[in-house]
């Protein structure tokens, strides 16, 4: 069991993406047209990595360089995000980007998070907090064009394409097999040692003295390949 984990994380193959394998184009609108959003009874405004500077429907809540302003039904209007203080990365699941924007208001800093994922249809939700918003916008766009695997050099940004599903590799379908045979081994064995054999307690394991024996087995072998000399009490002999 060890030995096949090992191997599967040998043999795990893992995609490095860069922000030049995603097709962003056509999501930013024009300044004046921004996206808009609503949660509860507060409005909010976005756009895809543009500020949103100039909307008639905000008024008052019109701030140079603003990524997210919200305005609730009832209150003051409030800035998240700075588009001149953030920074893209790529997912760690590589299923899409995130944008983080800081905005330093008069006692306090503003953050903003998109987090722009793949997904088969566009849906759009605001996480609110006291001074963070994170706008979880998932886009079919937010697939990666193509993975940097050397076997499979062009994959569609297609959900549904069968290249972008993930694939076991070697090392997980030796893993499941030896999972798979280990347990018919006890399955079938320890009826037999029960009830063919009279065994009892830890002695219907097949093989249980083996099993037992392999822990010491492999201090053992350790041992002589740091030691010049095995010890002759776990049964090796000095070479003369």
């Amino acid at each position: 069991m060890i030995c096949s984990i090992l191997l599967n994380l040998l043999l795990l193959k893992t995609y490095s993406l860069e922000l030049s394998d995603f097709n962003f184009t056509g999501l930013a609108r024009d300044s004046d047209n921004p996206y808009e959003g609503k949660i509860q009874s507060m409005k909010f405004w976005y756009n895809f990595n543009r500020s949103v500077p100039n909307v008639p429907s905000i008024g008052e809540c019109e701030i140079p360089g603003c990524v997210i302003p919200t305005k609730p039904s009832m209150g003051d209007c409030y800035c998240y995000g700075d588009i001149n203080n953030g920074s893209t990365t790529v997912l760690a699941s590589d299923d899409g980007i995130k944008m983080k924007f800081d905005y330093d208001a008069d006692y306090e800093t503003r953050t903003a998070v998109i987090r722009f994922t793949c997904a088969k249809e566009e849906k759009v939700s605001l996480d609110y907090q006291n001074v963070m918003v994170t706008l979880n916008w998932e886009h079919p766009q937010g697939c990666p064009v193509k993975h940097k695997d050397p076997d499979d050099p062009s994959n569609p940004s297609d959900p549904n394409n069968p290249k972008n599903k993930k694939k076991l590799s070697f090392g997980s379908v030796m893993l499941i097999i030896l999972s798979v045979l280990l347990v018919l081994y006890f399955a079938i064995g320890i009826p037999i040692m029960a009830f063919g054999l009279k065994k009892r307690g830890v002695e219907m394991i097949p093989f249980v003295f083996f099993w037992t024996a392999i822990p010491g087995l492999v201090v053992s072998g350790v041992k002589c390949i740091f030691q010049p000399c095995c010890n002759s009490a776990r049964g090796f002999k000095e070479v003369s």
